[in-house]
């Protein structure tokens, strides 16, 4: 069985291309699911964060959801078989923890799965908090216990 993937690269190859393009790999990955929440991609998650050749050589740049990851290991693997499935076989697979990966990372289309998955999606975190006058013990300035017991 070919798959569009290969009959891309195919395509690719037979115009005279240098090298395949990269969109060819994205859709690939965009088939590689996280391996704790599988109804969502690694791509949909904002894991994969560059895909790209570095001298002839494949490189995939992926940034797990926490520098703990235990499923590094596993998504690389993941990542390796999927493309050597469709002819990468010599690929570079770079973990990237700087700078770390954002719950708004998340593709729009994942937060839609994740919440079918039974997952609430986390919300936007681009809420800017005015701390102005606000004193390092948190109480804003001018206005401590004492004072405010006197008015």
């Amino acid at each position: 069985m070919v798959t569009d993937e290969q009959r891309a690269l195919a395509a690719a190859a037979g115009a005279g291309a240098a090298v395949p393009p990269v969109d060819v790999v994205w859709d690939a990955l965009a088939g590689v699911p996280d391996p704790e929440i599988p109804a969502v991609s690694i791509v949909e998650l904002g894991m994969v964060r560059a895909v790209g050749w570095d001298g002839g050589r494949l490189r995939v740049e992926v940034t797990p959801t926490y520098s703990g990851c235990p499923a590094t290991d596993v998504i690389a693997g993941m990542i390796r078989e999927r493309l050597a499935a469709i002819g990468f076989a010599d690929v570079d697979v770079v973990m990237r923890l700087s700078p770390p990966w954002s719950t708004d990372w998340i593709a729009p289309e994942a937060k839609a799965k994740l919440a079918a998955y039974g997952i609430a999606p986390p919300q936007s975190r681009a809420v800017v908090v005015d701390v102005a006058g606000v004193s390092p013990k948190g109480r804003p300035r001018g206005r401590t216990p004492e004072r405010a017991a006197r008015r």
